[in-house]
């Protein structure tokens, strides 16, 4: 096996979707160490360094947006992928990190992704992603060594828990919440390419795909109950997702019923979900098209009709963007998701109660690529010609998840004893398959069952991946007079997806804390909160697949030996490693958590050392083989984390104002690299540089006690044999493009009924790539990354009760938001590559009947 074969094996899925032009309240952690909850069920134990952010919080950061409001509130989480995609309408992550990334990558297809859940159910990313802000009671970002240890082979990215709102008890309740939102293109950061700048401009192409973005969404709740029986029934929908490049959208349309059943000792509640997105990438292709287009071209002739081509009569041309978007090209997407989680609780006499949840998740997706027989990609070929093409990708995911758990509580005096034993099990399935057909005579049949043949140079793709796992936990705690606490427990992990002679997994955790408010000599102090908490614990992640530890075959096609009949041989892909193992984090965390009068701070430190990342190990000769792969780097992250909030005015003359501030550190080092893995993965790095930069991806060697995210500077480069460009020279250590500090700061002023929010962030001390200059080699296609932005600014006013009365509501709330409104950089490259950011206003009515 080679570093090369690993890099590259896979789905690339980018080429997807640039293949048409190819072409306030408090910001919390845990605010008690909290030891009641069962390890299993859906509100499993919240620890002292776990990140607790309310509903109230999330919406000071966006009214509109999920995904932007955790970024903007919880600086330990990096989005690495948005930069290239920005606000492209239904992105999803590709490369989140929480407090650091832990392996390094072997494919760089893979995504790296924190674990989500729902209300304690595994979920697929897109449904995670398609989460309504307004669903939302809380987020738990899990941190903690003792949170982490609980998922096991699942953990080791970090995992975030979305807890949905339930109904309350009381009489029917009808709630409507339209939102209106502008959108338009922050392009400060773009420009064409300096040989272009000084030229006349005939056409302002980076304006060309370029609009004002219209949305209006709409969601009902009807919800009620009484202590026996509580439901609640929504609907969401949003016709018209635009972005900021034309004809792009995400629409959405979203069904939800909850039942909660409630008699003596028994809980039963069944939640089903259901949502349709339909998805259209805009017909202009990808916006890093249009910087290299020279402003002196016309787009169209003087009657307005668009060129095929731009600068037809010379060797170099170009396909013309704007005739593309009036054919009948498309990239479409469309996705159905369903959702049904099932919880009981019972609870029995003397401490015991026993839980249990069964979860079904299905996800289909739909993803369709038509390039019109018409495109400029054409142009010079012969009529007659296999000319238009289809694509088509599926995905489809299946899952059913089931837990049960036993938990005893028992209070002797002084003294809590609990005990939990759990298990849980999961079944999934992954399949996904990709074809082309080409030859396509109009528009009018844009179908693959009208192209004429496959496209015999892209050979077709399946695949099927399996996940059967069962998890049993064991936990316990002791607290002495509310002021002294320990807890462990151990996980025990059997799944398909680990090795053959590896197959089982342990992972524990152990924690003690000590709420000092709780002495005696604290009375009369004044501090209301006051724990020390300190954990040490193991988590795990699959770095590898199947066929890292299965004999596995490759056909050799196009090598067939003829004997009246075709014969194709194959040959064993590479050698298997059955004694393979997961990657183990050990979680190192020291927690401070503190309330006086009007202050509340929290600080974390951590150290968590990453063991058993993948590698290659040599083999001897008489293997046949060269290498294996095998288990042997370790990478260290340790940081700080603080948050810090405080009540300035409290409810004086009707006026209040309050404040917080957060901020982390993270510093990342590989500890281990072995020679003989180093030095084939860094040849491939310079081997492969330049092919990986052009989609985006920017390599980086392993070199022992530097950062994962290195940027290194080559001396020269020489063209090889194929006409690529090979690096050569040592390397010179630049920086790293992780941050060395990122935070925000918020305030809220409240006057009556009238309030303001607003957050800023900052990024400082890290380095980014000018992802338009390939080569590292001098100082241009890097510089520093110091980033300041407006996240959120927010006006709005709720009626009084006595108003809403005469109106005959129960509340009505108007608001007005900016979210991205301002973005800095020292940094003075481009981003939002493939598609702009966006600065989004959004005016929101909030009604309750």
């Amino acid at each position: 096996m080679n570093i090369s074969y690993i890099l590259q094996k896979g789905k690339n899925k980018q080429w997807l979707q640039i293949l048409i032009i190819s072409i306030i309240c408090v910001n919390s952690y845990a605010s008690e160490i909290e030891t009641t909850n069962s390890v299993i069920s859906p509100y499993a134990i919240v620890s002292a360094g776990d990140r607790v952010i309310n509903s109230d919080e999330l919406k000071k950061a966006s009214l509109t947006n999920l995904w932007d409001a955790i970024q903007i509130l919880e600086p330990s989480l990096k989005d690495e992928s948005q930069d290239i995609y920005g606000d492209m309408p239904g992105y999803l992550p590709s490369s989140v990190s929480i407090r650091g990334k832990k392996i390094w990558s072997t494919n760089i297809d893979n995504p790296y992704l924190p674990l989500f859940i729902i209300d304690g159910a595994r979920v697929p990313l897109r449904q995670a992603m398609n989460l309504d802000i307004n669903d939302i009671d809380k987020i738990i970002i899990y941190k903690d060594a003792a949170s982490l240890s609980r998922y096991g082979i699942y953990g080791a990215n970090g995992v975030i828990e979305f807890i949905t709102q339930k109904p309350q008890t009381g009489k029917i309740k009808i709630n409507y919440l339209f939102d209106a939102i502008i959108q338009n293109a922050d392009l400060n950061s773009h420009k064409v390419i300096d040989e272009y700048a000084q030229k006349e401009v005939h056409t302002d192409w980076l304006q060309q795909p370029i609009q004002t973005a219209f949305q209006h969404r709409h969601k009902i709740n009807i919800e009620g109950g009484d202590e026996y029986v509580k439901y609640k029934f929504s609907t969401r929908f949003s016709p018209s997702g635009n972005g900021v490049m034309k004809k792009s959208k995400n629409d959405i349309l979203g069904l939800n019923s909850y039942i909660e059943y409630n008699f003596k000792a028994l809980h039963i509640s069944n939640d089903i979900v259901f949502n349709q997105i339909k998805g259209h990438a805009s017909n202009y292709g990808t916006y890093d098209y249009y910087r290299q287009l020279n402003p002196e071209w016309k787009a169209t002739d003087e009657t307005g009709i668009p060129y095929t081509v731009l600068n037809e009569n010379e060797t170099t041309q170009c396909i013309n963007p704007v005739y593309e978007a009036t054919l009948g090209s498309f990239d479409k997407t469309k996705s159905n998701e369903i959702y049904d989680n099932l919880n009981l609780r019972l609870s029995l006499k003397k401490g015991f109660t026993i839980d249990g949840s069964f979860a079904f998740v299905r996800e289909t997706n739909q993803h369709d690529i038509f390039i019109s027989p018409s495109s400029g990609l054409y142009h010079n070929v012969e009529s007659g010609s296999n000319i238009g093409r289809y694509d088509i990708l599926r995905e489809n995911s299946l899952s059913f998840e089931a837990s049960l758990a036993l938990q005893y509580q028992k209070h002797i005096k002084k003294s809590n004893i609990g005990v939990s034993a759990g298990v849980r099990t999961f079944s999934g399935k992954y399949y996904d398959e990709a074809y082309a057909g080409i030859g396509i005579p109009t528009d009018r049949m844009a179908y693959v069952s009208f192209t004429k043949s496959y496209d015999t140079l892209n050979m077709a793709t399946a695949h099927r991946e399996y996940d059967r796992t069962l998890q049993s936990i064991l936990s316990g705690h002791y607290t002495y007079d509310n002021r002294y606490g320990l807890r462990a427990s151990i996980n025990y992990n059997r799944s398909s997806l680990l090795s053959t002679e590896e197959r089982n997994a342990w992972f524990y955790n152990t924690s003690i804390y000590w709420n000092i408010h709780n002495e005696a000599f604290m009375k009369n102090s004044g501090i209301s909160r006051f724990i020390l908490n300190a954990s040490i614990g193991t988590t795990g992640g699959i770095g590898f697949s199947d066929d890292d530890y299965n004999v596995t075959y490759k056909s050799d096609i196009g090598n067939e030996y003829i004997y009246n009949y075709y014969l194709i041989g194959s040959s064993i892909q590479s050698m298997p490693n059955r004694n393979i193992k997961w990657h183990t984090i050990n979680n190192r965390n020291l927690s401070l958590l503190f309330d006086y009068k009007k202050i509340s701070l929290a600080f974390n430190y951590y150290n968590n050392l990453t063991k058993n990342i993948i590698i290659l190990d040599l083999l001897p000769l008489s293997t046949g083989y060269e290498n294996s792969i095998s288990n042997g780097g370790e990478i260290r992250n340790e940081g700080i984390e603080f948050y810090l909030h405080t009540k300035i005015i409290e409810n004086l003359k009707g006026w209040s104002l309050s404040a917080f501030i957060s901020g982390m550190h993270n510093h990342n080092k590989i500890e281990k690299v072995p020679d003989y893995f180093a030095s084939k993965y860094n040849s491939t790095v310079r081997n492969n540089y330049l092919q990986y930069a052009k989609q985006y991806h920017r390599l980086s060697e392993l070199h022992e006690n530097r950062p994962l995210n290195t940027i290194y500077k080559y001396s020269e480069s020489h063209i090889d044999k194929d006409g690529q460009d090979i690096l050569d020279g040592t390397p010179s250590y630049i920086g790293s493009t992780d941050d060395k500090f990122r935070g925000n700061l918020g305030l809220t002023l409240q006057y009556k009924q009238w309030w303001i929010n607003t957050i800023v962030n900052c990024s400082l001390g890290g380095y980014t790539y000018d992802w338009f200059n390939l080569l590292p080699i001098g100082d241009n296609f890097y510089s520093k990354n110091n980033c300041f932005s407006l996240s959120s600014l927010q006006l709005g006013y709720s009626f009084t009760p006595e108003i809403c009365s005469k109106m005959h509501m129960r509340a009505l709330t108007l608001a007005l938001s900016g979210n991205n409104l301002v973005r800095t950089s020292s940094a003075k490259t481009a981003k939002g590559i493939l598609y702009p950011y966006a600065r989004t206003m959004a005016f929101s009515l909030r009604i309750t009947f």
